[in-house]
């Protein structure tokens, strides 16, 4: 799980200690902000635990059509190999071996991106497919998935109307594709909030002791 402790202490040279005067401040802000960041990878490692995942190991499988009737991941650890290791890596691949496809898929915490952001990423995922196309012989597409949106109107707003509704999915209907349940994943990924809260509470208090007076 995804603690603010274990990024604890962040920096305390940072912009945040900029904008509080105050270094302890600022290392907490700096390790709630990376703790932030690793809540997107924390999420991709409990996908690759409960789907079926295409490993270095069975990658040759992918290429030469040999794959168990089913579906897949292939997660970026993966994708570092040559064949796949196109420009800016996605989050993920998904394959259906009895549907002969590939899905491009990139996973979102997040539910809205300023639109030079969102063009740049639409960018990225159209020239992966291209050439993965180019590199196999599945029917190739791609999606932006916002995990905690509620219909796929909330990610074609989210992301500035550069998605077409077949390119977007909630992560409701990406784990129905992925044969994986949504509720459990958002309970794991749930389960380190108290942690993080008491965390919080505890360093603000002793903060604000430091300034008690202060006019």
């Amino acid at each position: 799980m995804t603690y603010i402790s274990e990024a604890f202490p962040g920096r305390r040279d940072g912009n945040y200690t900029t904008i509080f005067g105050d270094c302890d401040l600022g290392s907490l802000i700096s390790s709630i902000h990376a703790t932030s960041i690793k809540m997107g990878t924390e999420l991709e490692h409990i996908i690759i635990e409960l789907a079926k995942t295409i490993d270095e190991k069975n990658i040759d499988a992918f290429f030469n059509k040999t794959l168990v009737s089913g579906i897949y991941i292939i997660p970026k650890k993966t994708m570092q190999d040559k064949r796949l290791k196109f420009d800016q890596i996605p989050d993920l691949l998904v394959v259906n071996v009895d549907k002969n496809t590939c899905k491009i898929v990139e996973i979102k915490l997040g539910d809205n991106f300023d639109t030079k952001k969102s063009q740049g990423e639409v960018e990225n995922l159209t020239r992966y497919a291209e050439k993965l196309d180019r590199a196999t012989t599945y029917r190739v597409s791609w999606a932006v998935c916002f995990w905690y949106a509620k219909d796929k109107t909330a990610v074609i707003n989210g992301f500035k109307g550069t998605l077409s509704e077949s390119q977007a999915l909630t992560g409701e209907e990406f784990c129905k594709i992925v044969n994986i349940d949504y509720k459990t994943i958002n309970t794991r990924i749930a389960s380190h909030q108290k942690a993080n809260r008491d965390f919080l509470f505890q360093h603000i208090e002793s903060i604000k002791n430091k300034y008690v007076g202060e006019k």
